[in-house]
């Protein structure tokens, strides 16, 4: 029985899939743009992490009390958040150094733009 190794530390390669073999860039400038795509996929999932907390306090705690449609709309963004952060963690499993660091990148500009945002909520990265 053989079965193809999937590598297992950090490499470098140019030509990594993302999700499907569509998604396989073929030349350097594709690489980049995915990495651009990456780093900005993971600001965004930050960003709505930390605006949880403001929309938290600011729309649904002033409604006075928890309606079906304030409880569906938590549950639609925690979906959201938690979605997007398994994107990012398998973009994390394909080892690739430059997706790797294009991730923790993404987090970092997120957690430096989002500033004081959400300030309840602080590590809690993902709800998952």
């Amino acid at each position: 029985m053989q079965h193809q190794a999937m590598p297992v530390v950090f490499f470098s390669s140019t030509s990594t899939p993302l999700y499907s073999n569509a998604l396989a860039p073929r030349n350097g400038g594709q690489y980049a743009g995915l990495c651009v795509f990456i780093v900005a996929l993971a600001m965004f999932a930050r960003l709505l992490i930390a605006a949880r907390g403001v929309v938290d306090a600011s729309r649904w705690k002033t409604k006075g009390g928890s309606t079906m449609l304030t409880v569906l709309e938590r549950a639609l963004f925690d979906v959201v958040v938690a979605a997007l952060g398994y994107l990012l963690m398998l973009i994390v499993m394909t080892l690739n150094v430059g997706y790797f660091c294009s991730v923790l990148g993404g987090v970092f500009i997120g957690a430096i733009v989002s500033g004081n945002w959400g300030k309840e909520h602080e590590g809690d990265w993902l709800p998952c």
